[in-house]
């Protein structure tokens, strides 16, 4: 079974940080962290990645 962790958080410079981590549930996972400077670009990258993962394999968990 697979997992996908989709997160936004802020930095320390007033941009935002999109985290992703995705791998196999029991093992180690894979985490890639993208930088934004602003809210709106951030959204739209997170459902577009969101939407992109669960066509493909991820589904989403209660």
């Amino acid at each position: 079974m697979s997992l996908l962790s989709l997160q936004v958080q802020p930095d320390l410079f007033g941009g935002l940080r999109l985290i992703r981590e995705w791998g196999r549930i029991g093992s180690g996972s894979q985490v890639l962290v993208g930088h934004h400077a602003d809210e709106g670009k951030t959204i739209t990258s997170l459902l577009r990645m969101a939407g992109t993962k669960v066509r493909r394999k991820f589904n989403d968990c209660p």
